[in-house]
Order: C-alpha cells, then sequence, then structure tokens
C-alpha cells in the first residue's frame, strides 16, 4: 500500500500541464538578496543534515537510513512536479517554482526528526524548515503555495518512510493500579552496548490513529484571483498560458465523542500583466490608461473549526462546525518594463466559520464526501464547497479526488478582492 501512495504522488507529478515564461523588470519580479535569503540556503542544508546527526547521536543506523530514503524520496516527487508544470518563478528566473526543493529538504529533515525522536528535536527542526520556506517567498524565488506543496509532500513522504525510535532492549508497560497507574520499566544489558550500531529497526505501530494529516495538490480550472490582479486592463493574458496550482493542508485531531477539531490552510496567487484601461489609484500611486503594467494578488487562507459528530445511520456520517478563519488579501502593482511605480495595499478579516461535512460509505472503503463552509462579517464574505470521493487504502492512508468551488467577496478592503474559483485536487491522507 505503501508503494501506491508515492506512485500516486509521482504520478501527480507527471500529470499536470505546462506552462511558459515572461520577462520583465520591476520591483514585484526583482529578486531579493538579503541574510535571510542566504540564511535559508544554510538551512536547508543543515536541518537534514541535524537528522543525520541525530541519528548518530542515538547510535541509530537504521534512522539514518529512513531520513536519507525520505529526503531522496520527497525530492523525486518534487523535481518530478518542476518538470511537469514548469511554473514560473516570482522573480522570472526559470520555470522551476512548483514546489519549492529547499522546502522540501528543510521540512524533510524536520519531519524526520519529530517523528523519530520526538518534540524535542522536532519542534526547533519544525521552526527551522518554516523559515527556509519564508525565505524562498521572501526572496521571490516560489510562491506561498510552492511551499506549501513542498512541506505537505515531505510530511506524508516522511509518514511512509519513517518510524518512531525505540531501544528493543528497554521495554516501558503501565497498568490502573488501585488510586493510579503502575510502571514497569525493564532493561537489558544489551541496552548498555556501546557498539551496537542498528536499533528500533521494527516500527512502533500505534493502537488508535487519533491525528489525520492531508494535502490537497492540483489545479485551478478558472482562474478567479486574476481578475482582481488584473481589475481595470484591456489587455491580459489568458488563463491557460500558466499552470495555477491548487495546494491545501488539512490538520484534523481526534477528540472525545465522535468530536473532532480541524486547522485548514489554502493560499491563491495570481499575476497578470496588461494594459490599464482607465486611470486609477493603488494605495498613493496612481496609474494612466495605457500603461503597461504587473500585478500580484495574493489571498491567504488560515483557519480551525471544532465539529460535532452524529451518525444517523451506519454509512452515514455528519459533522457540524464552528470556528475562526484569518483571511490576508495582498494586492500590488508596479510599471511592468521598467519599475519605479510601486505600490502595495494589504487587508485582513477575522470572520467566523459555520461548516457542515459528509461522508457516505459506500464500501468499507470508498466513501462519498462532501464539505461547505460559510463566513461572514459586516459586507464582507466567504462560501467555500467541495465534492468528492475518497478511498481507504488501509488504516493509515488514504486518497481521493475532489472538486472544489469557492467565492470571496471582500468588498471592503483596499480594492475589490471580489471574485470566484474552481479546481480539482488529487488527495493524499495519512493517520497516525
Amino acid at each position: 500500500m505503501k508503494k501506491t501512495v508515492i506512485s500516486l504522488l509521482v504520478g501527480a507529478a507527471i500529470a499536470l500541464p505546462a506552462t511558459s515564461q515572461a520577462i520583465a523588470s520591476n520591483q514585484i519580479n526583482s529578486s531579493v538578496e538579503d541574510d535571510i535569503v542566504v540564511a535559508g540556503d544554510v538551512l536547508q542544508i543543515m536541518v537534514p543534515a541535524a537528522g543525520l546527526f541525530a541519528a548518530w547521536m542515538h547510535d541509530d543506523w537504521e534512522g539514518a537510513k529512513q531520513v536519507t530514503y525520505s529526503t531522496i524520496a520527497s525530492a523525486i516527487v518534487v523535481e518530478g512536479l518542476k518538470k511537469s508544470t514548469e511554473r514560473q518563478r516570482p522573480n522570472e528566473v526559470g520555470t522551476s517554482s512548483f514546489p519549492s526543493g529547499h522546502t522540501a529538504a528543510a521540512f524533510s529533515g524536520a519531519a524526520f526528526l519529530q517523528s523519530r525522536y520526538g518534540s524535542a528535536w522536532g519542534i526547533p527542526a519544525y521552526g527551522a524548515a518554516t523559515f527556509v520556506a519564508y525565505s524562498r517567498v521572501h526572496g521571490k524565488r516560489h510562491h506561498v503555495d510552492d511551499v506549501m506543496a513542498s512541506a505537505g509532500i515531505s510530511i506524508l513522504v516522511n509518514q511512509y518512510f519513517v518510524s518512531p525510535y525505540f531501544d528493543e532492549n528497554i521495554q516501558v508497560s503501565s497498568m490502573a493500579v488501585d488510586g493510579g497507574v503502575g510502571v514497569n520499566i525493564q532493561i537489558n544489558n544489551a541496552a548498555f552496548d556501546t557498539e551496537r550500531t542498528e536499533r528500533g529497526v521494527q516500527p512502533v505501530l500505534p493502537t488508535r490513529y487519533d491525528s489525520r494529516f492531508e494535502l490537497g495538490l492540483g489545479g485551478h480550472t478558472t482562474d478567479g484571483g486574476a481578475l482582481v490582479a488584473g481589475q481595470g486592463f484591456t489587455e491580459a493574458p489568458e488563463f491557460d498560458r500558466e499552470f495555477k496550482p491548487f495546494v491545501y493542508m488539512n490538520y484534523q485531531h481526534a477528540l472525545s465523542n465522535n468530536n473532532h477539531a480541524e486547522i485548514y490552510l489554502n493560499s491563491t496567487d495570481s499575476r497578470e500583466r496588461g494594459v490599464i484601461a482607465a486611470d486609477q489609484k493603488l494605495g498613493k500611486n496612481e496609474y494612466k490608461q495605457g500603461q503597461e503594467v504587473l500585478t500580484n494578488f495574493q489571498h491567504i487562507k488560515l483557519g480551525g473549526t471544532v465539529y460535532k459528530g452524529y451518525q444517523p445511520v451506519d454509512a452515514l456520517h455528519i459533522d457540524l462546525g464552528l470556528g475562526m478563519y484569518y483571511h490576508l488579501l495582498s494586492l500590488q502593482m508596479d510599471d511592468d518594463k521598467n519599475g519605479g511605480n510601486y505600490a502595495k495595499e494589504d487587508s485582513w478579516r477575522l470572520m467566523p466559520n459555520l461548516a457542515m461535512k459528509l461522508d457516505y460509505e459506500v464500501t468499507d472503503n470508498l466513501s462519498l464526501v462532501a464539505k461547505g463552509q460559510y463566513q461572514k462579517w459586516s459586507t464582507d464574505s466567504y462560501m467555500e464547497a467541495e465534492g468528492g470521493v475518497n478511498y481507504k487504502l488501509n488504516k493509515q492512508w488514504d486518497m481521493g479526488i475532489k472538486y472544489v468551488y469557492a467565492d470571496s467577496s471582500f468588498s471592503n478592503s483596499a480594492f475589490n478582492a471580489v471574485y470566484d474559483s474552481q479546481a480539482f485536487a488529487l488527495t493524499f491522507a495519512n493517520r497516525f
């Protein structure tokens, strides 16, 4: 089953369309060269290297093999996606933006350290990996959804290859006793053998799977964000000239009484160039009719929702949720050819979220899934609906395909961010 998951990720890497490259020079697409970018370049090597160092510290040859396999497999998937999508970088130097190789390497190391040795190693490693992702966006080498895709791929590949570290010569067990819990620890003499070079060969399998991580990888079929980026254009490129990725990450954790909580992250990035149809203004800058400009629109959605679960019949699961979402909207504009007229406006909204999820089990492994969300505050609103099919490969892994429609209406923002979008995505999920 694990081979199936990796094969499907690689299949997604070669099944996506290609794009073309444009050339311009202004503040939107000019590269940033500073200490943040350099630090990110160093850390993308140091984080997986720290995984090998930790394995050496623990005298854990098996762990060293696992981090090596995980990092190489992530790189293969990422490079396959780069070759098949050929998405242009934000600085418009090359067409290898989606996904980010630096981010994939860093998150491979961080996910290994967390899974193998726990939070004492994992938390600082994840912090360093997140900095690497930030440095790639800051330096205009990648879009936000590029680094999201890499992080998600590396986390899932890590879940395939890496098992928690344990010493078979040290066994800990517990039992309930009157007034508390009894703990029994058994240590064999071999545990003190400093010549051992391999431990933790056998994976520790959980008896419960309380957490679930899902990654969605696909593409937009309609790019409504381009309407925001290109508002007022008389000339703008056709949508099909460039691959517009659709990426989301969803983490769920089971609560008591059939309830659960989830955290969701998604980003829309749209860049357009064209000729302005009429005089317009962004921030304090003015743009005249007939000017050729480059614009970049971004909409990041981050939210958390708690769900109450119901099961009216054996095959049907219904979850009703209440949560909160943060929306960050940003629009940039500059003269396309020579720059010198750069403007940027940011707006953010915090809105309550009403949600409902349906899961109908057609068979023990095959389910029809649907989800709807509605958010509103003042005159701003956001609605998202999705539906698809999910197939459970085993207790730990499942995959599927879904269609997602979103309607964003942020007329209260510094610019008119009113658009809708449609996308298809392959989904890959791991329970742990």
